[in-house]
């Protein structure tokens, strides 16, 4: 039988048979769904059997829990996607200023960041890395190239969570383990990720990214968030199970009526017909299949429970499901300033809970980063280099949100008026504003950005080294023309010192404009 061949088609996933060592498996198609058995035993069986080293069923729980909270996963996705698209930057290493290690760092820096971008689907790989922060350890197999200049990561091809383990018993090593079949009947059965433990990770340096944040201080059988939400999770998951049993009972009425027994109305003492009929209602309504009955009034049919009277339940499933989420929302976020709807939140309630947020995402970001130095930028460094490891560039995923350019104007405005060097032309190009071009032979020059209320009139036409940018506030102009009696705008220019909108006149009978020539 001819062997397929691997493609890859433009537009297209990659095949998964492309990672040669760590190809999806056929027995994944096939994980283990309990479905309505999910109970707090089956969470501590699965718990205990997770601590071990063996993790393929606790990440089918958590994945086939997740399914069913739309909460918690509305929640943990972003806390995941807002790192997994941060803005990604590689910085070179830091060495000493001026120094022939600084200027090498930088190139290898630009080399690296070259090829990190041209990775294709780099956010989808974060993402799927990041989402160790819920199953505890996730990974990804690195496939690399080469060309004529040197080795570069070709793509990061997932491994799913439940394939990562810890099952010998006598070490810590991070084993990749496919408990059934890898490959189709049609291939070679054996693969390295099957037999006794499956594939040790550390006997391929460079091969795998292996990311597993430490978020509870813990082992990494024994971390990551699913371990706190499980238990909400099924918890309400048993309250959403009860309030649509509850609906299906009591979401129509029953239509129950009462028959008199004697003939001036009054009820009789019940007999044994009236008692076989009160048990008989009575049984239906306990299975839910009671839709209408007719009783003596000897008997009378009354429902009783734990905080119930007058047919109203003192904590509804709503109020329940209410407590689950917002637990699931303290437990990722934090908070629940930000992801429910209360009365007695604030707006600046809301900022201190997103200032908490952007710390919870920066200590993220870092995890990432760190990740990706040690199993993938690492690694191309000791191909590519070998003799300069040292020089390793750094990784850093900037999750903040970059500053609004009119904000950016308005600090540089600020600045100025404290009267401190801000560069006018570097400003100018962070928040897009064109510039006059400067005189021919001084493009060298920097231009200062200096606000003409910080200086005499005479001061400003002597000024010229360095060349000015001089931020004139409107208001400033209007104070100015009040002072002078003059309407916005006026002035004649002729015979005066001021004119053409308030800006004084050059000795050669120019007026000065916002822009001072040199």
């Amino acid at each position: 039988m001819a062997k397929r061949k691997t493609r890859v088609s433009g537009g297209l996933p990659p095949s998964v048979d492309a990672a040669p060592l760590a190809p999806w498996p056929l027995i994944d198609r096939y994980p283990s769904v309990l479905g309505s058995q999910i109970s707090l035993q089956t969470v501590s069986a699965t718990l205990r059997l997770c601590q071990t080293g063996y993790r393929q069923q606790y990440v089918d729980l958590l994945g086939e829990l997740l399914e069913r909270e739309p909460h918690g996963y509305a929640v943990l996705s972003q806390r995941i996607l807002n790192v997994a698209g941060g803005r990604l930057e590689i910085a070179p290493a830091k060495c000493a200023p001026g120094s022939t290690d600084e200027r090498r760092a930088q190139e290898l820096a630009d080399e690296v960041a070259a090829d990190i971008h041209a990775i294709p689907d780099l956010r989808q790989s974060l993402a799927a890395l990041l989402w160790a922060i819920y199953y505890g350890v996730c990974g990804a197999e690195i496939a690399w190239t080469r060309d004529e200049s040197r080795w570069k990561p070709q793509r990061l091809h997932f491994v799913h969570s439940r394939r990562i383990a810890y099952p010998d018993p006598a070490t810590w090593r991070v084993h990749i383990w496919d408990q059934g079949l890898v490959r189709g009947w049609e291939q070679p059965i054996d693969a390295p990720t099957q037999g006794i433990y499956g594939l040790p990770v550390d006997e391929f340096p460079g091969k795998f990214v292996i990311h597993a944040p430490q978020l509870r201080g813990e082992y990494p059988t024994r971390d990551g968030l699913g371990r706190e939400l499980i238990w909400w999770f099924v918890l309400k998951s048993i309250g959403a199970r009860g309030a649509a049993e509850y609906l299906e009972r009591f979401g129509k009425p029953w239509a129950i009526g009462y028959a008199s027994t004697q003939p001036d109305g009054k009820p009789r003492a019940a007999n044994d017909d009236d008692m076989r009929a009160a048990n008989a209602a009575l049984a239906a309504l306990g299975v839910g299949s009671l839709a209408g009955a007719v009783l003596p009034n000897s008997v009378q049919v009354h429902l009783m429970g734990p905080a119930f009277s007058s047919g109203r339940i003192g904590m509804s499933h709503e109020h329940w499901l209410a407590i689950c989420n917002s637990e699931i929302s303290k437990c990722v976020r934090g908070q629940t300033f930000t992801t429910e709807s209360t009365n007695y939140g604030s707006r600046s309630t809301a900022d201190v809970g997103q200032s908490g947020e952007l710390r919870l995402a920066a200590y993220d970001a870092d995890c990432i980063a760190e990740t990706l130095r040690r199993d993938l930028i690492t690694p191309m460094m000791r191909l590519n280099h070998p003799d300069e490891v040292r020089l390793c560039p750094r990784i850093i995923v900037h999750v903040e949100d970059e500053p609004d350019p009119a904000q950016r104007l308005e600090l540089a405005v600020k600045g100025a008026q404290a009267n401190l060097p801000i560069d006018a032309d570097a400003m100018a190009d962070e928040v897009g504003l064109p510039l006059v071009a400067k005189p021919e032979g001084e493009e060298s020059k920097p231009r200062r950005m200096v606000p003409l209320s910080a200086m005499k009139p005479a001061d400003a036409l002597v000024m010229s080294e360095p060349q000015l940018l001089r931020v004139r506030l409107p208001s400033e102009q209007d104070n100015d023309e009040q002072e002078r009696g003059a309407p916005r705008g006026e002035g004649d220019g002729e015979g005066t010192e001021q004119g053409q909108g308030g800006h004084p006149r050059r000795p050669d009978g120019t007026w000065a404009n916002a822009v001072a020539d040199s």
